[in-house]
């Protein structure tokens, strides 16, 4: 009887197997610290064009300009670049713990700078809004209000717009994708619990 029992459970227990475990342990498990990167393609800040494998990658922190190349993206089945997917990035696995976007600005007493809002989406209008500043990581993390914002005609927060932040006057270069992700993948497929129930009710 229980060599019967283990033959109506075998199939559906390697099937388990091979949907949950295989794709995981395809993505190698890296030691180290939260990385801080931004797509740099021309997708823009679009949640629903998955970047292509060999995107670059730019890490903002803790190592600035240090690029990955992404080798593997996994999503979690909603459809967009969201909080719980998996990628790989030099062929090592990272799961995304915070996804945003990142504005680059031209300033008067500094070159470049970079920030991210608090508050996602950002307003149309920025005015009020406090932004988290993430380049140069030596200043990672100070938080400074957006006073003023007058825009290049479009109606919205885009390239050309200028800004007063922290006391000094900029202009908007540009904005890109950002993510914020921790080493380790973790299983995550859509439609694999509903394999999993089909084979399992099919013998149960």
């Amino acid at each position: 009887m229980c060599a019967t029992f283990l033959r109506r459970i075998g199939c559906p227990l390697v099937l388990a197997f091979v949907v949950l475990i295989v794709p995981f342990l395809a993505f190698s498990q890296p030691q180290g610290t939260i990385l801080h990167l931004e797509l740099q393609v021309s997708t823009g800040v679009s949640k629903t064009a998955f970047p292509n494998d060999g995107s670059v990658w730019a890490e903002l922190y803790p190592n600035e300009a240090t690029d990955f190349a992404q080798t593997a993206y996994q999503d979690d089945g909603d459809g967009q670049i969201s909080v719980g997917d998996n990628i790989q990035l030099d062929g090592n696995g990272y799961r995304i713990t915070w996804v945003g976007v990142t504005h680059h600005l031209n300033c008067a007493q500094h070159p470049h700078r970079a920030y991210e809002p608090t508050v996602l989406p950002s307003a149309p209008n920025p005015t009020g809004e406090i932004w988290t500043q993430v380049y140069p990581a030596t200043e990672f993390g100070t938080q400074h209000q957006v006073d003023d914002w007058i825009d290049n005609g479009d109606a919205q927060l885009s390239a050309g717009d200028e800004l007063l932040i922290g006391g000094q006057d900029c202009t908007l270069t540009g904005s890109l994708l950002t993510v914020q992700v921790e080493p380790g993948a973790v299983p995550n497929h859509d439609g694999s619990w509903g394999t999993l129930k089909a084979a399992f009710g099919r013998i149960f």
